[in-house]
């Protein structure tokens, strides 16, 4: 299912494509910190867990702009697609947003705790392909590709998050997630089309 994500059309995007993805970005965010925050009940004696946690929630690791605050990551996110209007150019979006929140809430205990320790793996991947787009001017494009970059770093650097959790199992459960997560994409039909020659 990881490999169906990775081989959407991501270099097609176009600015507002961008746009939406950023919106979903900001739902998935929200639900990464709820589903984290579950997995530190669920090990609450895991230290580099913790470690991890004190990353990712009430941090301020992530500066650019105007933004420069304690928070969880989603609120970085919602900051500017607040301060440029984007809900209210793509309300659509949030039907999808929600939708993903609600189902993945749905999943076992279990399956949410590993698609968090295997995000930390994958997300790296998935978000360098979000990279290959082309244009990053528009509003909340630049914070955005900031966002993107600043987490590809702090998941997969030597010592990141990946490793912090590298001792934690996945199996193939975690697929249910991922399901879940390509379908919210169909919020951006271009990423399903064809890609150019």
């Amino acid at each position: 299912m990881v490999k169906k994500i990775l081989d959407l059309n991501w270099r097609s995007l176009g600015e507002e494509d961008l746009q939406r993805l950023m919106i979903l970005g900001a739902y998935s965010a929200l639900e990464f910190a709820d589903s984290l925050r579950l997995t530190l009940k669920l090990y609450p004696q895991d230290s580099l867990l913790r470690k991890m946690a004190n990353e990712e929630l009430q941090i301020n690791n992530l500066s650019f702009g105007d933004y420069n605050k304690v928070g969880d990551h989603s609120q970085f996110l919602w900051h500017f697609i607040d301060k440029y209007g984007l809900i209210q150019k793509f309300p659509s979006l949030k039907k999808h947003g929600e939708d993903y929140i609600k189902k993945v809430k749905k999943l076992p205990k279990g399956v949410r705790a590993m698609s968090i320790v295997s995000r930390e793996n994958e997300l790296p991947g998935i978000f360098t392909k979000i990279l290959t787009a082309k244009k990053w001017k528009v509003a909340g494009l630049p914070e955005f590709k900031y966002y993107l970059e600043r987490h590809i770093f702090l998941d997969s650097h030597k010592g990141g998050h990946a490793d912090m959790l590298r001792k934690f199992n996945i199996n193939n459960e975690v697929g249910q997630f991922y399901k879940i997560r390509l379908e919210m994409y169909r919020g951006i039909p271009n990423l399903f089309s064809q890609p150019r020659s």
